[in-house]
């Protein structure tokens, strides 16, 4: 019986279903034994080392069903081993992963200047899911930049890791550390308007809020300071009443770490950003009352638009 350590086996150009199987067989064994990621990066290192050519794409095509959200090597890992490699990722995990790499790198090579895709799918995050995830919004980093998913991801954790090494950061991510997005894209006036860019940090954050904030439901500012809080505001709540608001400025939530218990004794109602993309932080302070304002997607509502370009062109 032909095995997956039969040369002979490993030659052959077409490979029957139970010949594959038991290749992966094989190559999942491994995994489990050395607590090695199942996935496509580290599958096909595997198999160009131990059977001498890669196979990942006859098992996509040999297992693929054409539909559902599993491709051919989903399915089968799914069925045969209980893996499921549709993992919904959110942003924390994703750059906790890509930060392992970046030390795994810094430790073979201490000056390393640069994490690959591959680096990063032989920890299990396929460069597929990573491309779909980064891609979706800009994450703060302008589209017009032409970064790919994968930049945006190192660029984000280089952000929240504080890793100040400028000169060990890809000169892609290094260049987008400083360029706001132009805020002509968002159908805005900059001439009139008076501000091109918009923030990069969050002292940009305030000053956008400076120039807007009576048109976004903030009629008055009573100061704002360096101190905790930063801002002190009249809000209208609607039904021509207004009420006291304490703020906090961000330029973004997903690196904060927040003291929840410090935010509730100062009775805080608004954290102020220009991207909100923390989900698990979003839901904390929510629960005690903290609504999360995104001058972003704020600047993507037309009637804010025009309010704003009505306003300017006085």
């Amino acid at each position: 019986m032909e095995t997956a350590n039969s040369k002979l086996f490993y030659k052959q150009k077409r490979l029957k279903p139970e010949q594959l199987l038991s290749i992966l067989d094989d190559y999942v064994n491994v995994c489990r034994k050395e607590n090695i990621p199942v996935s496509k990066a580290t599958f096909v290192d595997w198999s160009k080392k131990n059977i001498g050519r890669n196979r990942i794409e006859v098992i996509q095509r040999r297992f693929s069903s054409g539909q559902g959200k599993y491709d051919g090597w989903g399915n089968i890992l799914k069925e045969r081993y209980g893996i499921d490699n549709h993992q919904e990722w959110e942003l924390d995990e994703i750059l906790e992963l890509y930060y392992k790499a970046w030390l795994n790198l810094k430790k073979e090579n201490p000056d390393v200047r640069d994490l690959k895709v591959g680096d990063i799918a032989k920890l299990g995050l396929p460069n597929t899911t990573v491309q779909k995830f980064f891609n979706r919004k800009t994450w703060g980093i302008p589209n017009e930049s032409g970064y790919t998913g994968h930049y945006k991801a190192v660029y984000l954790m280089f952000e929240k890791y504080g890793i100040k090494e400028v000169e060990k950061i890809p000169t892609m991510v290094v260049d987008a550390k400083y360029v706001g997005e132009e805020l002509s894209k968002f159908k805005i006036d900059v001439k009139k308007f008076g501000l091109e860019k918009g923030p990069v940090n969050e002292q940009g954050v305030v000053a956008l809020f400076m120039k807007i904030h009576q048109l976004i439901g903030f009629p008055e500012l009573r100061y704002v300071t360096e101190d905790f809080p930063d801002c002190e505001a009249i809000c209208n709540i609607g039904n021509g009443r207004n009420r006291y608001v304490n703020i906090e400025f961000k330029f973004q939530t997903f690196k904060q770490s927040i003291d929840i218990e410090k935010w509730k004794i100062a009775k805080m109602n608004y954290l102020i950003c220009w991207e909100d993309n923390n989900n698990s932080l979003r839901k904390r302070l929510n629960a005690i009352g903290v609504s999360i304002l995104s001058l972003r997607n704020i600047l993507e509502k037309d009637e804010v638009i025009k309010k704003i370009n009505a306003h300017f062109s006085n």
